[in-house]
């Protein structure tokens, strides 16, 4: 009938002067009897905008933020030419693009959480100081559309082993302990020290805990959203709440409190409001996590129907489950979360426990995990004894729903004392199921595509291949959380974590091989080298997602090396969104080590025509701070006849190293063979101990065939390493090993010996996470009266037994006497974290032994 059928803003114009150019979408709808419509849109002119600022922050950061040449140490450590702009609510975005070019910024990134707005990350066009960019903030918080601003810092990243205080600290730590007994025993029988070198968790591994009630704790840092606030419940004084959450999230290196199995985490803590809830309720609970997109639900709870029942009757019991699966199959499958139940403290079978029996095959059986209690004592019982008596809290619920079990005596728990967090114990099947939701959570932090059935499938897996069965229920395992993150990493694409990685190839076609023992094997192919250059050491940082491979040109270093050649060179790889990417090349850096917090980068020098070859070393602590150091140097300034570093094996806490010299006085006829524990403590004097061998201190006689130092081992735990000596013998026999091994006590490092006949390792050593394996290169006899070189796998205690072997040069045969420079360990040891890959390795061009023989070990898991 001609009438309008809408209409839009003054004089029908659909933008007025200064709006938003954002794209909008029209919506036309008819009234009959009309069946057709005409539009018609004006546009009085249009303008082209550069970079245009997004109406909400994205949710992106490029990849260069995390090269360390964009990050500036000075000024407190920022990152260059940005800053992060947080507008107000109400600002638009015709506003927000002002601010922005105020500065002549552009929008690079941001860190949102949608749907919600969040700070904008800006770019200014040149590489202002730190108080310049301090200043450029200033400005842009003077805007009234301007809620905060300032610089990006990085934060330091935790270490690999918590500490938390005395009772918390290093030394307190071992790997699965024969004993049960201390503040960690709980951590560490689920091998939780080991998974961490793999994963300490993700703030976008979003878990949400059911439970009551929440206290204030130093988990707030982990906690991204909660449903009332913190507080004391007067009528339950067990803070269960935060017991549980405690356990499964707490961060390490907080300075006080303690560790839960995940450092850092996205918490939801769903207070259900009292100690007891509806099943209805934490029934919605779950579907309420499922629709917000967590994937994780932790359910410390028990809910039965009926009394604990007499032994006859067990049988012909069971909760009611008519309302609550019905309301969870309304979950779409794509998100539904993995729920981690406790199994109860009955007693009783598991599936008396409501939440439990919903893993039943006909619920939901790829989403429940049941997680049964174990206690301390050795052998490792089910909670409560072999007795199945039926009586309320006298152990743990037991059964075929029952997937694994975990500690749940005397485990220990964060608690609120006035203002301060203090360390208690707590027993119940409450605390096993955070131990295990924190396993979880670690898993899909390592591999964010794990879906609930696969997430159950490796941790029943793991604590299988953990081997740790309960004598009163043989069929079901204690959790192993490294055991599970060494299965997920099988799959191309995830971190590094409990497979051998090695260096393959000759020059020019050199690899990095990831020798996953179930899975596709793959390898990284470095680029062909310019310049000559070969590498020769490899090292993978903590996390498994950062690797470096370094080398040199040529075999020696030059005295004087030709104008522009940089003798050493380092490639870092990080692992981006499943892809081993070029990270950072480093010139003049030979080798790259990473221990568990700090780094240490190494160029060797030649002066004199190769009288005097030593490293320049560097280490880098994750604070920011610098040591440099050049051993030889320091121990040995009148060797002016003859001085010869070899490569410096560094303890993982950096804290100590050991450096092999031998070195040529005027007075000696022969070299000086010496091995010398440095203090390399932060802020220490760099004080040296050359009497570890006292036996080389002195210049040995002509002829005299003494041990000497080949190679070190550092362990994980702990300061321990083992050092090995080569022991001469008379001729045409062949050499032994004298593997010695030290432990610090106190000031000193006392010492014992083995004699390993008939064997010379060559070069360092490595030692497998929990310190009961070593793996090093070896030349053994033959039987035509020459030797040969084995990368050899032996147990790391008394009598060192030979384990396997696998060949590196298996055509290759020589004289034992003289020692020969052929065996090179370095280019085709592997990482210490499984058993070694069958076959020959391939080899590159190589320098002498003292170059490519020892190396730092490869750390990538927990220490």
């Amino acid at each position: 009938g001609g009438s309008a059928l809408w209409k839009i803003g003054s004089a029908d114009s659909l933008l007025r002067a200064g709006d938003s150019t954002v794209a909008k979408t029209l919506t036309i709808r008819f009234a009959k009897p009309a069946t057709h419509a005409k539009l018609a849109l004006v546009f009085d002119g249009m303008a082209v905008v550069v970079n245009l600022v997004p109406a909400v922050a994205p949710d992106t950061v490029p990849a260069w933020v995390y090269d360390d040449s964009s990050y500036a140490r000075s000024g407190g450590g920022f990152l260059r030419r940005m800053l992060t702009v947080l507008f107000k609510v109400t600002a638009t975005q015709a506003e927000r693009q002002a601010a922005v070019d105020r500065i002549n910024g552009v929008v690079v990134g941001g860190r949102a959480l949608p749907p919600e707005d969040g700070p904008y990350w800006v770019k200014v066009p040149w590489d202002p100081t730190a108080e310049q960019l301090d200043s450029l903030a200033t400005v842009l918080k003077g805007l009234p559309q301007v809620e905060a601003a300032g610089l990006i810092r990085r934060d330091r990243g935790a270490g690999r082993r918590p500490d938390d205080g005395p009772l918390w600290a290093p030394e307190e730590w071992t790997f699965q302990p024969d004993s049960a007994s201390g503040e960690n025993w709980a951590l560490e029988a689920v091998a939780a020290p080991l998974a961490w070198g793999c994963s300490v968790g993700d703030p976008l591994t979003k878990i949400m805990i059911v439970d009551h009630p929440f206290d204030s704790t130093e988990i707030k840092s982990n906690v991204i959203a909660r449903t009332l606030p913190y507080g004391f419940d007067p009528n339950n004084p067990t803070r269960h709440g935060t017991y549980v959450s405690g356990v499964l999230a707490s961060p390490g290196d907080n300075g006080g409190g303690m560790s839960g199995m995940m450092w850092k985490a996205g918490l939801y803590l769903d207070d259900t409001g009292r100690a007891s809830a509806f099943v209805d309720d934490v029934i919605l609970e779950i579907r309420r996590a499922a629709q917000l997109g967590y994937r994780i639900v932790n359910l410390s709870r028990d809910a039965r129907d009926t009394a604990p029942p007499g032994p006859a009757d067990t049988a012909n019991v069971r909760s009611d489950l008519s309302t609550s699966i019905p309301q969870l199959r309304r979950i779409p499958s794509a998100t539904f979360p993995l729920v981690v139940v406790s199994a109860g403290n009955d007693n009783t079978e598991a599936w008396l426990n409501t939440y439990a029996a919903l893993a039943d095959k006909d619920a939901f059986p790829n989403n429940f995990l049941v997680v049964g209690g174990s206690e301390g004592r050795l052998p490792r019982d089910r909670w409560g004894g072999a007795s199945f008596l039926f009586a309320r809290g006298h152990g743990s619920n037991h059964g075929r729903l029952l997937d694994v079990y975990a500690p749940a005596v005397d485990v220990s728990v964060p608690e609120l004392a006035g203002a301060q967090t203090v360390v208690t114990r707590r027993t119940g099947t409450s605390y096993a199921a955070p131990l295990v939701s924190g396993i979880a959570g670690l898993l899909l932090s390592f591999d964010p595509d794990l879906t609930p059935a696969q997430l159950k499938s490796l941790i029943v897996e793991g604590a299988a291949k953990g081997g740790r069965s309960m004598p009163n229920d043989p069929t079901k395992f204690l959790a192993n959380a490294y055991e599970s993150l060494k299965l997920a990493a099988q799959k191309p694409g995830t971190p590094i974590c409990g497979f051998p990685v090695s260096l393959a190839g000759d020059r020019g076609s050199q690899r990095v091989k990831f020798e996953r023992t179930g899975g596709t094997q793959d390898s990284l192919q470095l680029p062909i080298p310019d310049g000559g250059y070969t590498y020769t050491t490899l090292s993978v940082a903590q996390g498994g997602r950062l690797l470096a491979v370094g080398g040199m040109i040529g075999e020696f270093p030059e005295p004087t090396p030709e104008p522009g050649s940089v003798p050493g060179r380092t490639l870092e790889y990080r692992l981006v969104n499943d892809q081993w990417t070029l990270n950072h090349t480093f010139s003049g850096v030979e080798r790259r080590a990473y221990l568990e917090r700090d780094t240490v980068d190494q160029q060797f020098e030649c002066r004199d025509y190769l009288v005097q070859c030593y490293y320049h070393t560097t280490l880098r602590r994750d604070d920011g701070t610098t040591q440099p150091f050049a051993f030889a140097l320091t121990t040995d300034p009148g060797a002016s006849n003859g001085l010869w570093e070899n490569p410096a094996s560094f303890s993982s806490s950096g804290d100590y190293a050991l450096v092999h010299i031998e070195s040529n006085y005027q007075e000696c006829s022969s070299y000086k063979l010496e091995l010398y524990l440095f203090n390399t403590t932060a802020g220490g004097s760099g004080s040296f101990n050359p009497l570890l061998n006292p036996l080389l201190t002195t210049c040995p006689a002509a002829g005299d065939n003494q041990p000497y130092a080949e190679g070190v081992a550092w362990s994980a735990v702990g300061d321990l390493f083992l050092a090995a000596f080569r022991v001469p013998a008379e001729l045409p026999g062949y050499s032994s090993t004298n593997i010695r091994s030290f432990r610090q006590s106190g000031g000193s490092w006392p010492s014992s010996d083995f004699l390993l006949q008939e064997v010379q390792m060559i070069g360092n050593g490595n030692l497998a996470p929990a310190g009961d394996l070593l793996y090093w290169t070896e030349i053994v006899p033959n039987a035509s009266g020459g030797g040969e070189c084995f990368l050899s796998t032996r147990t790391a205690t008394v009598p060192y037994s030979l384990i396997s072997r696998s060949s590196l040069l298996p055509s290759q045969a020589f004289p034992l006497w003289p020692r020969a420079n052929l065996c090179p360990p370095e280019n085709a040891s592997t990482a210490p974290m499984a058993a070694l890959a069958a076959g020959p390795s391939p080899t590159a061009s190589f320098g002498p032994r003292h170059r490519l023989a020892p190396r730092g070990t490869v750390r990538v898991r927990a220490n």
